[in-house]
């Protein structure tokens, strides 16, 4: 996976972040380091899906960052960050709740469940769904709900002699 450098900066009330590769587009803050790391990973998830493209990374170290990106950090600290992976049923549930041209109260009341329940449902970086949920969803929406197994391809074993 590719690895992106983050610029971390302590404030007063918290933490600040920002991806230098893509300029003003991802720009966090938050009350933790952990946190303003984890909120960083998911925007350049996020930024990935909606542009369509995960680019090349280009700045990998606090020296190849411009001095006018740097000039706004105190005390920059340099993080190598991956994007954060993203749930694909919570996509799939994002799509299913958009193509039911319902609203997400309609929807929660035909699930006997919360709105607040629904979007956090389909929120690309949850992973709690359950099975039962997803039928009420199904059902809900006029849809089928199918789940498979693939398996998965072995690793290559071969050895390759230089």
């Amino acid at each position: 996976m590719k690895k992106y450098l983050c610029l971390l900066n302590h404030e007063t009330d918290g933490f600040s972040a920002t991806v230098p590769d893509f300029g003003n587009s991802i720009i966090i803050s938050w009350d933790t380091r952990d946190e303003a790391i984890q909120l960083a990973r998911e925007a350049l998830a996020i930024y990935f899906r909606e542009t369509g493209k995960a680019p090349e990374p280009r700045i990998q170290n606090l020296e190849e960052v411009s001095g006018e990106m740097l000039e706004v950090f105190d005390h920059p600290e340099a993080v190598l960050i991956e994007p954060m992976p993203m749930n694909p049923v919570s996509l799939e549930v994002e799509r299913i709740i958009e193509r039911s041209d319902l609203t997400l109260a309609v929807l929660a009341k035909r699930m006997g469940t919360s709105p607040a329940a629904l979007v956090r449902m389909k929120n690309p970086f949850y992973w709690g769904q359950s099975l039962e949920t997803l039928r009420k969803l199904a059902d809900a929406t006029n849809a089928r709900l199918e789940v498979h197994f693939k398996k998965q391809r072995k690793p290559s074993t071969a050895s390759t002699t230089v």
